[in-house]
């Protein structure tokens, strides 16, 4: 398969095996693979990139089935070393009442296609806020990359109500370099308000960045 450059994998079912037989060690290395899509439960991709090693990939889309426990060393490996992902300025963050998406941008004189797309889908929203975090965790070398967050919103009011604030700052905390953050009007409100919580909380000991980031957008005083 050296010649193999696009590879798509996707399951039906949200289940995986409890019990399953070992995955081989060694390592296939897919020398001309620049796109890797993938749908299904999140094991699968773990078992699928343990044994293969993809130097060119550019793009990789992946859609998730809910699941409250997400475990994904391999997937952080894999965009931590990946050139491609290094040059990603913008994100898109888009939550609805079935689906959170993110989409990471890196600009080209020719196109603005997504290096990366990563979408959960199913569970209520609460949980695919606190998978999403788990997904992305602050160590990926990706975000330390993005300059520009488009947070974009197409849940009903009742969803958006049920979440906490330690939840909306999981969230948040993932962006620690962005300088730019555009909020779709529906969210202003939401993180107003989890920003005044914090400063009625603890005045001194709120994370200094989420001030000066949404204060240079003029989103709060």
């Amino acid at each position: 398969m050296s010649r193999l450059e696009y590879l798509c994998v996707e399951f039906e079912s949200p289940r995986y095996p409890e019990s399953r037989h070992p995955l081989s060690l060694t390592r296939s290395v897919l020398s001309s693979l620049t796109k890797l899509v993938f749908e299904g439960a999140h094991q699968y991709l773990e078992d699928l990139l343990v044994q293969i090693e993809a130097p060119l990939l550019g793009q990789l889309k992946i859609r998730f089935f809910m699941d409250p426990h997400f475990v994904v060393p391999q997937l952080h490996e894999l965009i931590s070393y990946a050139e491609s992902f290094k040059k990603c300025h913008e994100a898109t963050l888009y939550i609805s009442d079935h689906e959170i998406n993110f989409r990471a941008f890196r600009e080209t004189r020719d196109t603005r296609s997504p290096e990366l797309f990563l979408n959960i889908r199913g569970g209520e929203l609460t949980q695919r806020f606190s998978s999403f975090a788990q997904v992305f965790n602050s160590s990926l070398s990706l975000l330390s990359t993005l300059e520009q967050l488009n947070f974009l919103d197409d849940s009903t009011q009742c969803y958006k109500n049920g979440i906490e604030t330690t939840q909306w700052l999981q969230v948040l905390a993932l962006f620690t370099s962005v300088t730019d953050l555009c909020l779709d009007y529906r969210l202003k409100p939401h993180i107003c308000r989890v920003l005044e919580e914090l400063i009625e909380e603890s005045p001194t000991s709120t994370p200094e960045h989420f001030f000066v980031r949404l204060r240079a957008i003029g989103i709060c005083s």
